[in-house]
């Protein structure tokens, strides 16, 4: 904060933007001005679904003072990369995902501004269109590119272009190439098709993922691995006079303890010369398992070849010997705990129904019924899970297995009102209005203002052609709950449906 204050009362001319006292002060300091947050990193998974969260999953989650994230095809690849600048740090995360085809756009205009900023382009590809503006600025102190990225998923090319320029003429070009750099002129009627350069193969940096294998030395002297496979292992790199491994051992020793010899630990030590202080050290905090020394092969297999090591560090590897996560930072016991319940228990039914809902926005009818299958299999007594599944396989044309499924659970469960309320709808998509009349009725006798209910009894009125009435039922159920989709989509498809 004190250095937010300097700077604004600095004397400054007009080639001046940083004061040199600000700068000093900004880089000395390592606390945190926002308490420590942890970035957060959503995941569409389809048109119409909520993003789901995924930073901690994808190693995203640092703690540092976000200030500006850019999205920019770094290496050249085709997919877009993250730039991060924080107040502590700047990062690049290298996008490793397969291949999908894409299109990049940038305009020329010939009049006024060259880059035709606030121009809107739209790209018609595989039956879609996505539309963009062209702007410099994006989300808090992020200057980006004025280049668009389209991505095309399986399309192999480009439809048509439309640009509505500044001025406001509208031009039509294409179609186009995927996976190419298209300069659109507002005096040409042809894209201009240009090869988007990549890094040449060995200049991109070194991406290391830790290796078990790799060569460590026991304070006796012997050369061993990291650890075996068949088990997770915790792989912690530290030294004796590293003050924050210090702070964070204690944790990491009651951690071991707890979980005993269902997960290896180890401790690699950095100093390699006091052979003695890193075993008094380990004494003294009273760690139980190996503390063996570092070697510069161990370094360069977990971070790259003459990498300069910022204590701790801490990997988590799962039994096969692939690293699940790295923490280049103090880490806390629940952390560590949380990654490594993901590598001993089995895939929760949640996993399975993001993944349902992400192969149907592709289009993938086959992969989205066996996902649902696997969540079914993984939680058959869960009432969320039987209505998610259910509610799945109805959007799939497949009301008669959603009936067996939920007829089946209100057997069991039958105080539950979601089973009655979904089953209701299941029956009145069979077109059995009576059974479905008579499953909603028990579901509002349980919970008169259960918004699942409320929706299914409106679509009831819906398919009877009450039309009032259904837009009244959906009205009560975002009442009930303002944050349940279904209803609001059924209430505007019925107000369009109600005389003027």
């Amino acid at each position: 904060m004190v250095a937010h204050a300097q700077a604004t009362e600095s004397e400054r001319d007009f080639g001046t933007f940083v004061n040199p006292d600000d700068d000093r002060e900004a880089r000395a300091f390592r606390g945190s001005f926002s308490g420590y947050e942890r970035s957060a990193f959503f995941l569409s998974p389809g048109v119409g679904q909520p993003y789901i969260e995924i930073a901690h999953g994808l190693a995203l989650d640092d703690d540092e003072d976000g200030r500006a994230v850019a999205a920019v095809d770094v290496d050249g690849d085709g997919d877009l990369d993250l730039a991060v600048l924080s107040v502590q740090s700047l990062r690049l995360f290298l996008n490793p995902s397969p291949p999908r085809h894409f299109v990049r756009v940038r305009l020329q205009a010939s009049k006024g501004d060259p880059l035709a900023l606030g121009a809107q382009v739209k790209v018609e590809a595989g039956g879609r269109a996505q539309l963009a503006p062209v702007r410099l600025t994006e989300g808090f102190h992020t200057q980006v590119q004025p280049e668009l990225h389209f991505g095309l998923g399986d399309a192999a090319g480009v439809d048509a272009i439309e640009v509505r320029w500044p001025g406001g003429r509208v031009q039509r070009f294409g179609p186009a190439p995927a996976d190419r750099l298209l300069v659109l002129r507002d005096d040409a009627e042809a894209p201009e098709v240009r090869a988007i350069p990549a890094w040449p193969p060995g200049t991109g940096p070194t991406i290391t993922r830790g290796a078990l294998d790799a060569p460590v030395e026991t304070l006796e002297g012997a050369r061993v691995p990291v650890a075996p496979r068949g088990r997770p292992a915790v792989v912690n790199f530290w030294a004796p006079w590293c003050k924050a491994c210090e702070r964070e051992l204690p944790a990491l020793v009651r951690l071991a303890q707890d979980l005993g010899p269902d997960v290896r630990f180890v401790g690699v030590s950095l100093e390699r010369e006091d052979k003695a202080g890193v075993q008094a050290f380990a004494a003294r905090h009273g760690v139980p398992y190996p503390t063996p020394l570092a070697t510069e092969e161990a370094v360069a297999a977990f971070f790259g070849p003459g990498a300069e090591v910022t204590l701790p560090v801490t990997f988590v590897f799962g039994p096969d010997g692939v690293i699940r996560r790295a923490f280049h930072r103090e880490v806390t016991a629940e952390e560590v705990r949380s990654v490594l319940g993901t590598l001993a228990t089995a895939p929760a039914p949640e996993d399975f129904i993001e993944l349902a809902d992400r192969a149907h926005g592709l289009g993938q009818a086959d992969e989205e019924r066996a996902l649902l299958a696997k969540a079914l299999a993984a939680a058959p007594d869960d009432p969320v899970t039987l209505t998610d599944v259910a509610e799945r396989l109805m959007r799939l044309r497949d009301p008669e297995q959603a009936r067996a499924i939920l007829e089946d659970g209100v057997k069991r469960r039958p105080a539950v009102p979601e089973l009655w309320a979904v089953l209701g709808a299941a029956r009145g998509a069979r077109g059995d209005l009576p059974g479905a009349e008579a499953a909603i009725k028990q579901a509002l006798a349980l919970a008169p203002r259960n918004p699942v209910a409320l929706n299914s009894e409106g679509m009831l009125f819906m398919m009877r052609g009450q039309n009032a009435e259904a837009a009244d039922r959906f009205r009560a159920a975002i009442d009930a709950d303002p944050l349940y989709p279904l209803p609001r989509a059924n209430l505007q498809h019925v107000e369009s449906l109600l005389p003027p």
